[in-house]
């Protein structure tokens, strides 16, 4: 067996394709489906481990994983950027959850389904079993929601294409990668559901389930979309909108055509946004049921008649049923198609569509669909009856449907349902011809009837002859053609409202043959008993064609005349047509009107029709007609050309458009008189473009496009339509030559036609073109060149249109430029490409100075994007001119759109030049675009103000320029300058200082938005690119002739790149750290590298950049890159020579003691303090305040400078002190930094004192100062007001009682009206005075109203504040003498271990108690502090090993202050009360004792204890007194001695003895009553001690002869013990 190897790269991920559950040690348990991360593999096995659960390892047999290429993985790239997501999102889930960032935990509780969902598209990726369609469907929700997550994580903005993938910033131009980061960060702001629709046209996809009403008879339901909503009665009423679905249901409760089970699906088709937007109306879905009406009486008598067979049955019942209403169903469906695309496209859900049965046989449909639909009603019960659908709302016409993106929802061709009307778009190859006839309402009479008849109308189309023709009814989308079709039947209504609608199909050619004929009948359950079925008794007819002109019958309402039928009349001979068909406003006398037909006419009586006309060949427009039939009538050609151009609307000529061209282009070319019809011709085919090209008929355009390219054949028209533009052209501009003079009137109407057909200029091209390239085909290409001539002088003639200046040709002018260029394409097809950009530059150059500057400019844009501008020989001519237009707009940008105009012209520019595959760019084109773009973009960029939305696309376009440019192009652009000239070299200098100081202000105020990552790292390559460029200019221009402020510019600009945050990775996730690095790598070291070039190449001039440039340094060395570091930290150690050799001679930083002359040795300054002191303050602020610097940067900084300093021999001396002292600061700032994070309040002010302390000794007056506010802010924080006294007095000893103006570095933010030595002095001695008061120090209080006394009465002379100070004393005198004050514990501490801060580390310090604190309380305190510390427990030294040990030991325990008369109360009899407050305060030594026993005393147990109680005594002596500006102080000198027996003894009589006195004085002396209990108790002790026997003890122990016999030498102690004993009898007594 082989040993273990790491696996291939391919093959680190598998999959188990099956259990592996071996319950051993080291293997691996997996199941299907598992995915195994592989990291070596033997023979037979892999060592790896879960992707699911990393933390578990083992082994695992070959053969049950399926080795996968990451790269090749199902899902690519979008599953691997989620799966790498979905752990950065972990990473930063848990790290919010821990900081407890409720705000940000907040907005992701939201997105936790969108987790969810994340982890179940990627797995159905991975799983790589879904159809195309639905897999990019999942990519794009994927991705959408990533984009999403990641904003309110706060992380990048990632950029993708139009499928999703993220962008390769290498590969894409600037303008385009902003462009793209614009789009993302709209797309991920906005709401999901918004944005535009990418079609006006809807679809209802419909699926029916089941209807649940059950009946005795067979039903047939007609579902459709009906609008509702209007002003008049007609618009209330529910209109159809489509064509019905008819579904015949049995009587079982089930279809009737069992093939189509379970699949009744319809579209219904095209329906209009304006239609389906609520303002129109509100959307209704559908359902009529009707049923048979005579169903029960035909089954009574079929049962009883047992002699007809069964096509009797079917005879009779197809002659006698008729069609009865049931009810509706309907559902409001507006919602759905106006939430936009949250829900178009969704909706697929079923549900029930409620059902009302009809009142009554005699309640119409619509009645009940109003009941149904009634706000009153009450909501349907959901188990009631109804029809059980899901639908889908799509966007899109049926045609897109069908070949994109949703072709599988309406796969099994589901059954097309039309719009009645047209769809916004009709394609040539749309052919249609269908007439909706909605049989609306009647007014009938009784006649001789008691009631209302039972009406029923038929409609059927007939011929003039009488002849039905036959299936040219349709009922609906899903029913057959028929012969003619029977409205429902209402009972006994003499004004029925039927509503009904049917498609009437008639061939177009016999349109003017045919006519609908309505004929009524009544019907009643008695046909049944005659067995046949009944007579029509009247009838109504419409023609289909208008005799009068040939146009087909209007759309709208028709008022049909009623004719009664006698029982002679032949209904198949149709001699009702000679009598009127349409009701007119003509009154009529009599009630009847009898002809001699057998047809009698009712006056009164109308039956309402409304007809929709959707033809592509039928037109209802005269002045339309005329024209296609203009063959018919060759002598009205000119009248009906005219009518044409001026009458006809848009919306017939649309639906018409081919034929209308086809007519247009037949006259042009088969009618020789030129002169007069050319021109209408021309007039005409304008006016039709205008009408396709305008707003409202836009969705045209590709019908006109592939009329152009397909159906168009008139091969010689190019010529006469050049002919007559070039006439119209020359009419306007004045200059037509060779012809009769024209009148103005003519000349005015050409012109203002002339403007229509600049607005058609590219279709009028697209004809020429075309008709010339149709003709070449035919031709073999002959005639080239009179039409390129042609074609030329047309082009020069618009040249010249372009020199006008008068109002109404700017118009013109400015649509011309906009219209040639989209003719471009068809023009470089048939004329050389070269000239005709030469031309198109003439024409924009020709316009007079100011005038159109902004259609220029769209004009110059829109070339950019031409074919023209592919080509390299065109771009010579466009660039310039483009660029040209540019400059002058950047220059003087006082119009704000035109700015904007021409930022995105030059960024489309910039952004062609950078595809080089396809643009082929070469030099001289981006050499066009530097010289005379470059200095003008840096200037806009440089003055652009803060708030202006428009400046990233301009910075965008610096970018893009400068990437653009090789070294060789920067060598070019500076050698332009003359540099060599000293006009030359100062331009250069402008032009340096002018790109420093706009990259300084780019880096410090950053143009984009801080998620834009990769436009932000790539502006940072491209800036590194340009500083290298300019350090080279710098140094090779501004060397000998030496410019300080560009060196120093480029100093700032290159350390403010350094260290923007941008570029500090380390700050960064482990992703996007090493997508950083991996795409540009570590800039900052590049750039460190070039200024550490740059600084030795300054020479003699580095003095003058000492110590201006040290912070910037300092800042640029502090950033965490260990090489970086290495590089950089050098240049500390030349700026010291430099300074230290500063004086009567400019040498090298590098000249050595030895080689500089004795004189001018002592020129020399000799040492580095303004170096040090401006690095001691650059310090404090870069480690303190911007959170710079680590232990590893000290250790950095120490070893190289003090290698350095080593080997030199004048800086060895000043050098190492120099390091010492920075690397102590540094330990010093960098532990009150990792403290001030903590919540110890005591443990920053440590380290804040200890900084004082370090500042003080250095005078560093500022650093001192700002540090005591923090640490009087901490003490204001604890409520320490005696130490934010003593530390506020530590700033008055930096002011002076004089009238001097202060130091700014000694103003003071709370008394910043204070600006002299003595105002400031005295506001702070008033809030000292306060602070001692609240802290009970009224000693302290009155010894600074002393001093500020002084200042009252003796300089300013103020008695008011005299007053009030001496009131103030007043109130502490009595306070000292009368209120009680706590006397705080003194607490020894000592930490022990390496764990604790450098600070505390086996040091000892007393602390100052808190008011009434003990020690329990201390303890428990001090412990908080720190959570893993151990209480020793013992009062012993630690040993070795406990100092050294990696926990955390504390030593806690009680010190008594060493109390410290002033010097003026000594040898006085003062009262206690005073003494009381030395005995606690301003006391710097500490004692406390620790009894034992000798070691090998003989004395036995039972002896007096007194005779062997040895005391081990310690004096503690801190830092400073306490109270101070801490609670506490270090410890600096320990001293230990022991008290043997007898001095303890004599000790302990001094105490009592005092502590009885000062009782006794109380009482006698104290002008109030005095608590006895005190007194009592003491005396009680002495006298009858309870405890070790008191001085009976003493006298047994110490004054027996064997103890004066064997202690000789303690003879002077025992006459002491013994008068301290005497003392005490008379006080006793």
């Amino acid at each position: 067996m082989t040993g273990w190897a790491p696996v291939k790269e391919r093959d680190k991920v598998g999959v188990a394709l099956y259990n592996y559950l071996v319950q051993e040690a080291n293997h691996l348990q997996v199941y299907i489906g598992d995915k195994v991360h592989i990291f070596e593999e033997c023979e037979d096995w892999y060592l790896g481990g879960l992707v699911r659960n990393t933390g578990v390892r083992g082994i695992v047999p070959k053969s049950y994983i399926l080795s996968q290429d990451l790269e090749s993985c199902p899902g690519g790239a979008v599953v691997q950027e989620a799966t790498a997501m979905l752990r950065e999102w972990g990473r930063m889930l848990r790290n919010i959850y821990v900081k407890r960032d409720k705000t940000t935990f907040s907005d992701i509780k939201l997105f936790s389904d969108i987790i969810s969902d994340q982890i179940g598209f990627r797995a159905s990726l991975i799983l790589g079993k879904l159809p195309a369609e639905e897999v990019r469907d999942i990519r794009t929700k994927l991705t959408k929601q990533m984009d999403v997550v990641n904003h309110v994580l706060q992380l990048d903005l990632v950029v993708r294409d139009s499928e999703g993938n993220i962008l390769n910033a290498e590969e894409t131009s600037a303008v385009e990668l902003f462009r793209q980061h614009n789009l993302s960060s709209e797309r991920r702001t906005r709401n999901q559901g918004s944005g535009a629709s990418r079609s006006n046209s809807y679809m209802l996809l419909l699926s029916v389930k089941n209807f649940t009403w059950k009946r005795s008879e067979d039903m047939e339901l007609y579902i459709s979309v009906y609008m509702t909503g209007g002003s008049t009665a007609e618009q209330r009423a529910p209109r159809p909108l489509c064509e019905n679905y008819v579904i015949k249901w049995t009587r079982q409760g089930m279809a009737k055509d069992l093939d189509q089970l379970n699949n009744f699906r319809v579209v219904f088709t095209d329906l209009n946004k304006n239609e389906v937007s609520r303002s129109e109306g509100r959307i209704w879905l559908v359902c009529n049921v009707v049923g048979d009406g005579n169903y029960q009486a035909l089954a009574s008598e079929f049962q009883i008649n047992k002699s007809f067979s069964r096509n009797d049955i079917a005879t009779f019942k197809s002659n006698l049923s008729f069609r009865k209403p049931l009810g509706v169903a309907a559902t409001e469906v507006t919602d759905y198609f106006n939430q936009t695309n949250k829900n178009i496209d969704g909706g697929d859900k079923e549900f029930m569509v409620p059902f009302l049965p009809s009142g009554s046989d005699a309640e119409t449909l619509e009645n009940t669909f109003k009941k149904l639909t009634s706000e009153k009603r009450e909501v349907i019960k959901a188990q009631g009856p109804g029809l059980w659908v899901s639908f889908k709302v799509l966007q899109g016409d049926l045609t897109s449907m069908q070949e994109g993106s949703k072709s599988h929802l309406v796969v099994g061709r589901p059954c097309i349902a039309r719009k009645i009307g047209f769809p916004e778009l009709i394609l040539p190859n749309d052919v249609r011809n269908d007439l909706y006839v909605n049989i609306y309402s009647g007014e009938l009479s009784r006649l001789n009837k008691t009631a209302d008849r039972n009406v029923e109308v038929v409609i059927e189309a007939v011929d003039e002859t009488g002849a039905i023709l036959p299936n040219a009814i349709s009922a609906g989308a899903s029913a057959g053609l028929t012969s003619e079709f029977s409205t429902v039947v209402y009972y006994h209504e003499g004004k029925p409202r039927w509503n009904e609608v049917v498609r009437v199909l008639v061939p177009v050619e016999l349109y003017n043959q045919v006519h609908l004929r309505f004929t009524l009948k009544h019907r009643s359950r008695n046909e049944a008993k005659e067995k046949q079925g009944p007579s029509p008794w009247a009838l109504a007819y419409l023609k289909l064609v208008n005799e009068s002109n040939g146009t087909t019958v209007k759309d709208g309402y028709h008022d049909l005349l009623v004719y009664k039928i006698d029982k002679k009349f032949d209904m198949s001979n149709p001699t009702y047509l000679d009598l009127p068909s349409i009701k007119t406003t003509q009154s009529h006398k009599v009630k009847f009107l009898a002809y001699n037909n057998s047809l009698t006419l009712i006056t009164k009586d109308v039956l309402t029709v409304y007809t929709t006309l959707c033809s592509t060949k039928l037109t209802q427009n005269l002045g339309l007609l005329s024209l296609l039939k203009w063959r018919s009538e060759p002598d009205n050609l000119k009248h009906n050309l005219t009518v044409f151009t001026r009458e006809v609307k848009a919306a017939e000529v649309v639906k018409f458009l081919p034929d209308v061209l086809d007519a247009l282009f037949s006259i042009l070319m088969e009618n020789s008189d030129s002169e007069l019809y050319d021109n209408l011709v021309f007039e005409a085919l304008i006016v039709v473009i205008e009408m396709v090209t305008g707003d409202r008929f836009k969705q045209f355009v590709p019908v006109l496009e592939v009329y152009i390219n397909e159906n168009y054949s008139a091969t010689l028209a190019y010529d006469k339509l050049l002919v007559v533009f070039k006439d119209y052209v020359e009419a306007a501009t004045g200059n037509k030559n060779g012809s009769l003079p024209i009148s103005a009137v003519e000349i005015k109407r050409k012109t203002e036609k002339l403007a229509q057909a600049t607005n058609s200029l590219q279709f009028l091209f697209k004809f020429v073109v075309r008709s010339r390239m149709l003709f070449a085909a035919l031709n073999g290409g002959r005639g080239a060149e009179p039409f390129e001539t042609k074609l030329r002088e047309v082009l020069f003639s618009l040249v010249k249109l372009m020199f006008g200046s008068q109002q109404d040709l700017q118009k013109i002018q400015e649509s011309c430029l906009k219209h040639i260029v989209l003719a471009v394409p068809d023009l470089i097809q048939v004329f050389p490409r070269r000239n005709l950009a030469e031309i198109l530059m003439k024409m924009i150059s020709s316009l007079p100075a100011g005038q159109l500057t902004e259609q220029k400019l769209s004009t110059l844009k829109d070339l950019v994007h031409s074919q023209l501008f592919l080509h390299a020989d065109c771009r010579q001519v466009i660039l310039p001119v483009l660029c040209h237009g540019i400059d002058i707009v950047l220059k003087k940008p006082s119009d704000a759109s035109l700015a904007v105009n021409a930022t995105e012209a030059l960024g489309d520019c910039l952004d062609k030049m950078f595809n080089n595959k396809v643009y082929l760019t070469n030099s001289d084109d981006i050499s066009t675009i530097i010289d005379c773009l470059l200095r003008t973009v840096i200037q806009c960029v440089a003055n652009r103000t803060r708030g202006d939305s428009k400046a990233p696309a301009v910075v965008t376009n610096m970018i893009s320029i400068f990437r653009l440019m090789s070294t060789q192009h920067f060598s070019a652009y500076i050698q332009g300058f003359q540099p060599e000239t000293e006009a030359g070299r100062q331009n250069l200098l402008d032009f340096v200082m002018e790109v420093l100081l706009m990259f300084k202000d780019l880096i410090k105020h950053s143009i984009y938005p801080s998620d834009w990552a990769e436009m932000t790292m790539l502006m940072n390559a491209v800036v590194l690119t340009a500083l290298r460029h300019l350090s080279h200019t710098i140094r090779d221009f501004f060397s000998v002739y030496f410019e300080h402020d560009a060196w120093n510019n480029f100093f700032e600009c290159a350390i403010s790149f350094l260290t923007q945050p941008s570029l500090q990775v380390e700050e960064f996730s482990q992703m996007k750290r090493a997508k950083i690095l991996s795409s540009y790598g570590d800039m900052r070291k590049q750039m460190g590298l070039e200024i550490k070039t740059m600084w030795f190449n300054l020479g003699q001039h580095k003095h003058k950049f000492i110590p201006s440039m040290v912070g910037n340094f300092l800042e640029m060395t502090l950033i965490p890159d260990i090489d970086l570091r290495n590089a950089t930290i050098p240049i500390f150690f030349d700026m010291m020579q430099c300074e230290f050799y500063s004086g009567g001679s400019r040498h090298g930083s590098r000249v050595s003691l030895n080689s500089v002359a004795s004189d001018d040795r002592i020129a020399h300054k000799g040492n580095f303090k303004d170096f040090e002191n401006e690095m001691i303050s650059q310090l404090d602020h870069m480690v303190m305040e911007g959170g710079k610097g680590d232990g590893m940067y000290k250790d950095k900084f120490r070893d190289i400078l003090m290698n350095q300093c080593e080997h030199h021999m004048a800086l060895k001396e000043l050098g190492t002190v120099f390091v010492q002292t920075v690397t102590r600061l540094m330990e010093l700032l960098l532990e009150y930094r990792s403290i001030r994070q903590e919540e110890s309040r005591d443990n920053q002010m440590s380290c804040i004192v200890n900084l004082l302390e370090f500042y003080s000794q250095h005078r560093r007056e500022e650093m001192f100062i700002r540090h005591l506010k923090k640490l009087y802010d901490l003490h204001i924080e604890c409520e320490n007001w005696a130490e934010a006294a003593f530390t506020l007095e530590k700033q008055t000893t930096l002011l002076r009682w004089t009238e001097e103006n202060l130091n700014p570095r000694l103003w003071h933010a709370k008394y910043a009206d204070c600006k002299i030595h003595r105002e400031l002095k005295i506001a702070l001695y008033v809030e000292m005075i306060e602070l001692f008061n609240r802290g009970q120090m009224w000693e302290q209080a009155l010894e600074h109203c002393r001093e500020l006394a002084i200042q009252y009465e003796e300089e300013l002379v103020d008695f008011y504040e005299m007053a009030k100070l001496r009131t103030l004393e007043a109130g502490f005198y009595e306070n000292i003498m009368t209120r009680l004050r706590p006397e705080p514990e003194y607490f020894r501490v000592a930490f022990y271990g390496r764990s604790f801060p450098a600070f505390l580390q086996n040091m000892v310090f007393v602390y100052r108690g808190k008011g009434f604190e003990r020690l329990p309380e201390f303890q428990s305190r001090i412990l908080d502090q720190f959570p893993t510390a151990e209480l020793m427990t013992k009062l012993s030294a630690p040993t070795e090993g406990e100092m050294d040990q990696p926990g955390q030991l504390i030593q806690v325990n009680k010190v008594e202050p060493i109390m410290q008369v002033p010097k003026r109360l000594q040898g006085k009899t003062v009262d206690q009360q005073i003494l009381n407050y030395y005995k606690v305060n301003e006391v710097n030594q500490f004692m406390y004792s620790r009894p034992f026993k000798r070691v090998g005393s003989s004395s036995s147990e039972d002896e007096n204890e007194f005779a062997n109680l040895w005391i081990e005594r310690t004096i503690l002596v801190t830092s400073h007194q306490l109270p101070g500006i801490l609670r506490w102080f270090p410890v600096v000198s320990t001293e230990v001695f022991e008290l043997s027996p007898l001095e303890n003894a004599i000790e302990t009589m001094q105490n009592t003895n005092r502590e009885l006195r000062n009782l006794l004085q109380e009482h006698i002396h104290s002008n109030s009553p005095v608590p006895l209990k005190p007194l009592s108790l003491k005396l009680n002790g002495i006298i009858d001690a309870a405890v070790m026997g008191g001085t009976a003890m003493y006298e047994k122990a110490f004054f027996s002869e064997e103890f004066r016999s064997t202690n000789p030498e303690q003879r002077e102690n025992l006459v002491v013990l013994e008068n301290l004993m005497a003392e005490q009898i008379p006080l006793l007594e």
